[in-house]
């Protein structure tokens, strides 16, 4: 675990309310988490197959499949840079689901390195993947936000 660092994810289905509750957090100080980047579950179902993630080029496979998942692919079509692989790797302390997950949050959030941070990921539809993000992250703490369903289809026929 990085010193101090702590993990959060948000959970909850579309229209719950899990957007609003990130942009709450976010207000804080020392919580920075990031909108949908989804690739969690693919990097985590694949994590055997890259082998040893110390080895660069074996890291460069996670970070190919990584940056062709949706969230980058519409970063990239919209000029917006992403953390390059070198960086990235070298900004591994280990690499462990945890160790390799963090660097990419402060990047996307700006989030300075330190004890007492919490970085997180809100993304929905983690709620199907709850119990293998749970094993790879066993300090994670987990939000799941539950919202009356015929509230939630009225909001999403508004939006």
């Amino acid at each position: 675990m990085i010193s101090g660092q702590r993990i959060l994810f948000i959970l909850g289905f579309p229209r719950s309310g899990t957007t609003l509750l990130r942009s709450l957090l976010c207000n804080h100080s020392e919580i920075y988490i990031t909108y949908e980047m989804l690739f969690l579950p693919l990097i985590l179902q694949r994590w055997h197959s890259y082998g040893d993630l110390s080895d660069y080029h074996n890291f460069g496979k996670l970070y190919r499949d990584v940056m062709a998942t949706y969230y980058f692919v519409e970063k990239a079509d919209a000029g917006r840079p992403s953390m390059d692989q070198r960086a990235w790797y070298e900004s591994c302390k280990e690499y462990t689901p945890l160790e390799i997950l963090a660097p990419v949050i402060r990047f996307e959030t700006n989030a300075p390195e330190g004890a007492g941070i919490i970085l997180g990921d809100k993304s929905p539809n983690y709620t199907t993947h709850v119990h293998q993000i749970a094993h790879a992250f066993p300090e994670a703490k987990f939000i799941h936000i539950i919202r009356d369903v015929r509230d939630a289809a009225l909001s999403a026929k508004k939006a």
